[in-house]
């Protein structure tokens, strides 16, 4: 998730199913009327930074981010008409130039429930090839129970989950074959907060790697997360509230592939900063912060929202030629990924753009009417 934590490699892997197909089933439910919707994380550094753009319903269209190993990266969703996110497509910008480098395909049930997960790769501009599946079981109260990983090799990697009387996941154990056993138990308060995860490994008996502990605030809201190792805290987390913004009331950017997970921990209100703690000889000290910033929505009337109902870019990607329709446009403008503007049209309600003679990136439609403007992500391939 961020620069240390690397206690938390141990833990992905409940975050890549548990958490994982929490953050979906929240994806589903993100309908509601929103205050506010996240935009931009930062890492006081300057080292990371995370920007979110949303669907007109604030589910997730796209994200950029810029990693501390370096990267550059886009990554735009895909939903079927359920919502269910079911694809992940990633742009990587290698070589002064953006390449599509992976996808990841994701499967449901009539449920809602992640069936599947399997990411491609293409490697220097080649075809895409199948780096790996996770395949997922579920309960009769959709409860995940079981899933496992395959690759070119055949199985590689699976585990098992155990939950209390309410429902909460108190042990996964799971195996990776040819190599090691891994198990994980969690403890909960009376509210159903998790306060205790510990990690342990299999070296003849169960021995233990590592304990995380969740502290709260008196609203719910999870203001720290330690990591120990050997009896001693060598990472922590804090976070910063607005007290004032309830997160029912907030747009988060949901993504199963999140770089930045702000779905990870329970919060009831606004997080606003995150600081981060690791160790300097015996000592813990403040490394850097994340500054968490949304934009305040300003709700539109019915006029404003039936203003685009026919607004249509298709293909989308597309490698030469993009049509552009809909009612009361006047002009159509594209951009670049630095906000250059590289072309401009003037529209009688539809416009042919031509890709031809531009790089492969991402790059965004601004359409202009009487009553407004809006801007599109396009994909150029």
């Amino acid at each position: 998730m961020h620069r240390l934590m690397q206690i938390f490699l141990i833990m992905k892997k409940i975050t890549l199913v548990i958490v994982c197909f929490l953050t979906l089933a929240f994806a589903n439910a993100q309908d509601g009327n929103y205050d506010y919707y996240l935009s931009h994380v930062e890492s006081t550094d300057g080292i990371e930074s995370y920007d979110y753009h949303f669907l007109d319903n604030y589910l997730l269209d796209w994200s950029y981010s810029k990693t501390s190993s370096g990267t550059i990266r886009i990554d735009s969703l895909r939903y079927d008409e359920n919502w269910n996110i079911i694809k992940v497509i990633t742009y990587q910008f290698i070589n002064n130039e953006w390449r599509y480098t992976s996808y990841i395909d994701y499967t449901f049930d009539n449920n809602g429930n992640m069936l599947s997960r399997s990411n491609y790769n293409s490697f220097e501009n080649g075809p895409f090839e199948l780096g790996g599946s996770y395949y997922y079981v579920y309960n009769t109260s959709n409860q995940l129970v079981s899933w496992e990983l395959y690759m070119e090799s055949g199985l590689v990697e699976s585990a098992n989950l155990t939950y209390n009387a309410n429902g909460l996941v108190v042990e996964e154990i799971g195996m990776q074959y040819g190599t090691n056993s891994w198990k994980i138990n969690y403890s909960y308060n009376t509210s159903g907060l998790i306060t205790e995860k510990y990690d342990y490994q299999w070296l003849g008996t169960w021995s233990p790697y590592s304990i995380s502990y969740f502290e709260y605030d008196d609203y719910e809201n999870c203001i720290s997360v330690s990591y120990s190792m050997d009896g001693s805290i060598v990472e922590k987390h804090e976070y910063n509230y607005d007290l004032n913004v309830n997160i029912e009331n907030v747009a988060l950017a949901i993504n199963p592939e999140n770089k930045y997970d702000l779905t990870y921990f329970k919060k009831s209100n606004m997080v606003t900063k995150e600081l981060v703690y690791g160790t300097t000889g015996s000592q813990l000290v403040n490394l850097y912060n994340y500054t968490i910033q949304y934009e305040k929505i300003e709700h539109e009337s019915v006029i404003d929202i039936n203003l685009y109902e026919t607004f249509m870019i298709y293909p989308n990607p597309a490698s030469d030629f993009v049509n552009i329709t809909g009612d009361n446009i006047s002009k159509v403008e594209l951009y670049d990924i630095t906000g250059r503007c590289i072309q401009s049209h003037v529209n009688d309600n539809s416009t042919i753009l031509d890709l031809s003679g531009i790089e492969r990136s991402v790059y965004f439609v601004k359409t202009y009417s009487n009553n407004g403007e809006k801007t599109s992500k396009l994909i150029k391939y």
